[in-house]
């Protein structure tokens, strides 16, 4: 599977990396729960701008900037989450539009997660804005509810590598054991000749906990720990979550 570097970081080999989620409502709690993170290990830092009190520009920026200042060598994601896929984003897609292209283009985040949900005529001028500001975009899809056919799952995958994703993320809901085995499968597939780059696959909740070590077997590039409050239902301490790869790694 194709993968690339990034801040020294390798996407789509070796071990999964690991990424943690921060979020808050104001700018020095956002710092707080950064700085409690230091000594953690991780190499990816999602902030989940859709709780921040402040959507502008000018703002995000400077968050972004202090992020940057209170963990060094930790690849940042810039996250909108709307309401419909579990977050508070609820901002016009214009609005959300030129906030990811802000983030992009002040050189602070190494990616920017867009939703597939927005479709193709949304997303491809400001995948086109996220590539040329020099960032990189993660596509994404949520299900909280439910499980989607493997079939459904792989036609997304391939969506959004054809929107020119450079990292294709689903995450799913199991509500059976078949359900978890329905997502490795679909991993299986995409990891056995379909991924054209890097995917992150995620069965959620406590049901769905094995896909989040699974990944180093079934081709995912990157899982999703919990270091503090968990961003979604199901995130292993990433303590304990490094320790699992490290014990399946080959």
């Amino acid at each position: 599977m194709p993968g690339f570097t990034v801040g020294g970081i390798e996407i789509g080999g070796g071990t999964p990396k690991i990424a943690v989620s921060v979020f808050a409502r104001t700018q020095e709690e956002l710092l707080l729960r950064a700085q409690a993170m230091r000594g953690e290990p991780f190499e990816l830092l999602e902030w989940r701008a859709d709780i921040f009190a402040c959507p502008e520009p000018e703002a995000v920026c400077g968050a972004l900037r202090e992020l940057r200042r209170v963990l060094p060598g930790k690849l940042l994601i810039f996250t909108l989450r709307t309401a419909g896929e579990g977050g508070e984003c609820r901002l016009p897609f214009p609005a959300y539009a030129r906030l990811n292209a802000a983030a992009a283009s002040s050189g602070l985040a190494e990616f920017a997660d867009v939703e597939l949900g927005f479709g193709e005529e949304a997303l491809r001028p400001l995948l086109s804005d996220i590539h040329a500001a020099g960032a990189r975009a993660i596509v994404s899809s949520h299900e909280f509810a439910r499980t989607p056919p493997k079939e459904e799952l792989i036609r997304r995958f391939l969506a959004m590598q054809a929107l020119g994703a450079d990292i294709a993320k689903i995450a799913v809901m199991p509500q059976t054991p078949a359900d978890v085995l329905t997502l490795l499968q679909a991993s299986e597939e995409m990891r056995g000749g379909l991924a054209g780059r890097p995917f992150i696959a995620i069965s959620m909740g406590a049901l769905g906990a094995l896909s989040r070590v699974a990944c180093a077997l079934f081709g995912s590039a990157v899982t999703f720990g919990a270091a503090g409050e968990a961003s979604a239902p199901g995130q292993i301490p990433v303590r304990v979550l490094a320790a699992m790869l490290r014990e399946l790694a080959p």
